[in-house]
């Protein structure tokens, strides 16, 4: 059977049936999973990145399969890995599973369940690669420039639906705006708290792309309320993580009056080499590549959709497409930094592309975290001493997920 909690139940429980298929009903959004009935057996998908994750566990004669664990928690125990196993950090495998007996399926896999209770997956991850060459050295950097533009804008999804777009002035979320303002009108948000804002050039990018526009102040009440609602709804145990998130489902909260989906630029700093040259990051991940840090989001749940769903959201990660990573991982890593330029190639492909004037594609930013703040107002929320110590945030994590397994 497949289970949800009540805080996904909107998304999980609006399917539909076709030809022996069910479908998420929130197929215009990035993370969604599939499940088929074929003959005697019943067949569950991921999709291709494994942005929304499938548990399952062995109860008794039968399986139970569920995108959060905690819903497999409240047909039997599930039980987390000890603590020091949770907090060390570097790389870990694509079906890696924080519990010690609900099991992961991989990201692009399939689980299928059959007659007698027999069950087999079938794995087909994504492979995170650099290039090595090849195409490489015979083409220029108006090649590269052109074709990221264009695949940008052609794996974006269209959909008939209210959209809004978390904006703070950086070239990835003003891209992901651009990107859903071809599509129709949108609705923008910019976040703030009491150490810092990033209004002022979100406000910029707004009146320049004709945005309805909200600021949002997050205090430290908020923030704690936030906190723990993105540590239960998308199960993390990742100090560094649950910051980032806190900040995202602020957003989610503001913008679920008006909106159902959310165009974000998500994902993009892994991709385009941003987070490399951001040492404090670096050293908290204890990871050295571009290809490890996209690896990395399999299991912080950074990306899974609970905190957005539980609000009627579906979120459309603009950069976390198979496309647009197999293609970011080609580009020449040269290109990602020149004359001290972060995402130098972006930036050049949205201004060759007409979706954000020069001025604004090359206009800097300080990171999310930083800009707003927020990384101290937790810590002042959560009683740390540090900004960041992202130790004692994931141990903070950890107490409460207990609550649960």
């Amino acid at each position: 059977m497949l289970e949800t909690s009540d805080n996904a139940v909107w998304a999980t429980s609006l399917v539909e049936h076709k030809g022996g298929e069910l479908r998420s009903a929130l197929s215009f959004g990035t993370a969604g999973f599939e499940v088929r009935v074929e003959g005697g057996s019943i067949v569950i998908r991921t999709d291709p990145l494994g942005t929304c994750p499938i548990w399952y566990a062995r109860a008794g004669d039968a399986w139970v399969v569920s995108p959060e664990a905690k819903a497999i928690a409240a047909i039997q125990p599930v039980r987390l890995l000890p603590d020091d196993e949770l907090l060390k950090q570097g790389e870990r495998e694509a079906d890696w599973s924080p519990f010690r007996n609900a099991l992961r399926l991989a990201p692009g896999s399939e689980l299928r369940l059959a007659e007698g209770g027999a069950v087999s997956t079938a794995d087909s991850p994504m492979r995170f690669e650099l290039a090595d060459g090849g195409d490489r050295e015979t083409r220029s950097a108006e090649d590269w420039t052109r074709e990221l533009g264009e695949v940008l804008i052609s794996s974006y999804e269209s959909a008939n639906v209210s959209t809004g777009a978390f904006v703070s002035g950086g070239i990835d979320s003003s891209i992901a705006c651009s990107l859903a303002r071809r599509d129709g009108e949108v609705f923008s948000y910019s976040l703030g708290t009491r150490h810092g804002d990033e209004f002022v050039p979100a406000r910029a990018l707004a009146d320049e792309l004709g945005c309805e526009h909200k600021e949002i102040h997050l205090d430290h009440e908020g923030v704690r309320d936030e906190f723990e609602r993105v540590v239960f709804q998308n199960e993390i145990f990742d100090g560094l993580t649950a910051e980032i998130v806190c900040q995202l489902s602020a957003l989610y909260g503001a913008a679920g009056s008006d909106c159902q989906r959310i165009a974000t630029g998500y994902g993009s700093d892994l991709l385009f080499d941003g987070m490399l040259r951001h040492a404090l990051y670096m050293t908290a991940v204890e990871l050295q590549t571009t290809p490890q840090l996209i690896e990395r989001t399999r299991w912080t749940g950074e990306l899974a959709p609970f905190v957005n769903w539980s609000r009627g959201l579906a979120a459309e990660h603009v950069f976390w497409k198979p496309e647009v990573i197999e293609l970011a991982l080609r580009v020449p890593r040269e290109l990602c930094f020149v004359d001290g330029v972060e995402k130098h190639v972006l930036r050049s492909a949205a201004v060759h592309g007409k979706l954000l004037p020069e001025r604004l594609a090359f206009r800097k930013k300080v990171g999310m975290t930083n800009g707003t703040g927020a990384n101290k107002l937790l810590s002042e929320a959560l009683g740390i001493d540090d900004s960041n110590g992202y130790l004692e945030k994931s141990e903070r994590c950890l107490e409460l997920l207990k609550r649960i397994f």
